[in-house]
């Protein structure tokens, strides 16, 4: 038995395959990004997950051969160490590997996950790998390394974009009014009253993201030009991978995921077309 884990900022996933690959069982659990909410917190939801996999199966840990875990937030050897010590306190067996989700992407996508693996969604990891084995990462700790396209910083681009909208520092925009509809306000002055610290709500992100997109697509212009430019933004880091590794010809693969970057979107175009 082989247990794969794709532990992320909105859910951690667990699925329990047998050598053949055929998928036996699949548990979900809460978020387990060890950056965001420590390791406790994150190791009490990979447990949850783990557990309920297992358990779906009557199975235990001692029939597992080996376990994958992929993690958000593994940007320094400080941080992974920190992950290592988690998921060993949960697993407790070395037959464990840990991967970063952007490599999850590009070994899902790619006969040997080599190339560039992107992913944007509640946090962006960036990472190439060559066929050595060697690895580079872009960013990953969020704000601290000015880490784009994640949907945080979607959201603090369209509430700001939306204000600037409504006081004349760029032309109107039907982002403005389909940002008050989200949050349920009927006026920008009051959105500062659906902030909790400062922040936007988790649980009113997804909302505020998804008005963004919608606007996009239909033709708001602002829109559009967050989402291109946090594009180029993305495809630059794609290209600073690309070029630390010197990955070129048949490796000069880059395989974009996440739920920020649906195919249709303005922001995936622009990101593929600044990485091409």
């Amino acid at each position: 038995l082989y247990l794969g884990i794709d532990g992320g900022g909105a859910r951690t996933s667990a699925a329990l395959a047998g050598s053949d690959g055929e998928v036996l069982a699949v548990a979900h659990a809460g978020p387990c990004d060890v950056l965001r909410l420590g390791p406790e917190a994150a190791g009490r939801e990979l447990r949850h997950a783990v557990e309920a996999v297992l358990q779906s199966g009557g199975h235990s840990l001692d029939d597992l051969q080996s376990t994958c875990v992929g993690l958000t937030g593994l940007a320094s050897p400080a941080l992974r160490r920190t992950a290592q010590q988690m998921v060993q306190d949960v697993l407790q067996t070395d037959r464990t590997h840990i991967e970063s989700q952007a490599l999850l992407a590009l070994r899902a996508a790619t006969k040997e996950a080599v190339g560039v693996g992107l992913v944007c969604d509640t946090a962006t990891d960036c990472v190439a790998r060559d066929r050595y084995g060697r690895r580079h990462q872009i960013g990953g700790v969020g704000a601290a390394s000015a880490d784009v396209g994640h949907i945080e910083d979607l959201t603090r681009r369209t509430l700001g974009a939306s204000w600037m909208a409504f006081d004349g520092r760029t032309g109107p925009a039907s982002l403005t009014q389909a940002v008050c509809s989200t949050l349920n306000v009927e006026h920008v002055h009051e959105i500062p009253q659906r902030l909790v610290g400062g922040e936007t709500p988790e649980s009113l992100q997804r909302s505020v993201v998804d008005a963004l997109f919608a606007c996009a697509d239909s033709g708001d212009g602002l829109a559009r030009r967050i989402l291109e430019d946090t594009g180029r933004r993305l495809g630059s880091a794609g290209v600073s991978a690309f070029r630390a590794l010197a990955l070129r010809g048949a490796n000069a693969v880059a395989v974009l995921g996440g739920s920020m970057l649906n195919a249709d979107s303005p922001l995936y175009q622009s990101t593929a077309d600044t990485v091409r």
